[in-house]
């Protein structure tokens, strides 16, 4: 009895917690307003991960939507007023995968949101390359919905993350990112993360300090539980802090 109480009391405290944060601006209402972005422009955004995401990752294009900034910020300035962070966000019930649409940010959106916003992810809009503090590496692309969020970035780089200065503070940041996303009354995860050096090669794990696999991230009270894979396969879990989202 006490297990399903807590159950409940859980999806409903879920639930309240997903109203604040979309308000009258639910996904299904923005996936209605913002338009299907066209097969040539995603392909053209998305470069050679194209066929990685349609085909691999399974998104179907006419389900993406071109994201309007002005229209996403109202959802992002709920979320910081709530003191909402990005795993928190990002998981949503609302992006899993029998989700509406899926949400296509691409550079010029990203960059509008950074200006306005900070995320405080651990894969950031804006990041800054360890060694090339004048060489800012910007994420390309987002998708996020149906269940998947994926980045995009120009190159290989190791970054410094300054919210997750876990050991070296250093990831190691592939030109393509994914991951699969779980929101349930009882769970709320990032989880099968993987990347791609080059479009048609095998997936890899999103390396993190000292060479660690870093394979989940999930919601536990106030912080979030990282579980990776160090040298030898041996599986490791950390809590690490989970800063909230910003105004700048």
């Amino acid at each position: 009895m006490r297990t399903v109480a807590a159950s409940l009391f859980l999806m409903l405290a879920a639930t309240a917690h997903a109203a604040d944060i979309w308000g009258s601006s639910r996904l299904d209402v923005l996936c209605a307003e913002f338009p299907v972005v066209s097969r040539d422009a995603l392909q053209l955004a998305l470069g050679g991960h194209f066929d990685a995401v349609v085909q691999r990752e399974g998104v179907d294009p006419a389900r993406v939507h071109q994201v309007d900034p002005a229209g996403l910020a109202p959802v992002l300035q709920r979320a910081a007023a709530l003191g909402v962070g990005p795993l928190d966000l990002f998981s949503d019930p609302q992006f899993a995968a029998d989700g509406p649409c899926v949400l296509f940010l691409d550079e010029t959106t990203l960059a509008a949101v950074d200006r306005q916003f900070d995320i405080h992810g651990l894969w950031m809009v804006r990041a800054t390359v360890a060694g090339e503090p004048d060489a800012p590496l910007a994420m390309r692309y987002m998708l996020l919905g149906r269940g998947r969020l994926i980045v995009g970035y120009p190159r290989h780089a190791t970054v410094q993350v300054a919210d997750y200065p876990i050991f070296t503070g250093r990831y190691d940041y592939q030109p393509y990112m994914a991951l699969d996303i779980v929101a349930t009354p009882e769970r709320r995860a990032h989880v099968g993360l993987r990347t791609l050096h080059e479009p048609s090669g095998v997936f890899q794990p999103f390396v993190g300090p000292l060479g660690a696999a870093i394979r989940e991230f999930e919601l536990s009270g106030d912080g979030i539980l990282v579980r990776y894979r160090v040298l030898g396969g041996v599986e490791r879990e950390m809590k690490v802090r989970h800063p909230p989202i910003s105004l700048r």
